[in-house]
């Protein structure tokens, strides 16, 4: 979802969260790559957001490496 990853510097220090529940995007990705990697939804339920967060969090990781 288009703008839901804020980098916001009076929100933890500007470093990349979602805008919507505060969840930073490094826990929503290390938390992906737990155990050998987890299923979205999963790291969703973990942290109480919707898929989309999650969604996201993957979409933006990817946007950096492009």
């Amino acid at each position: 979802e288009p703008g839901r990853i804020v980098l916001d510097p009076l929100r933890r220090y500007g470093a990349p969260i979602d805008a919507e529940t505060g969840v930073p995007v490094d826990a929503i990705l290390d938390a992906l790559k737990a155990g050998g990697g987890q299923d979205p939804q999963t790291v969703a339920e973990w942290f109480g957001v919707p898929l989309e967060a999650v969604q996201a969090a993957i979409h933006f990781e990817r946007s950096l490496a492009a």
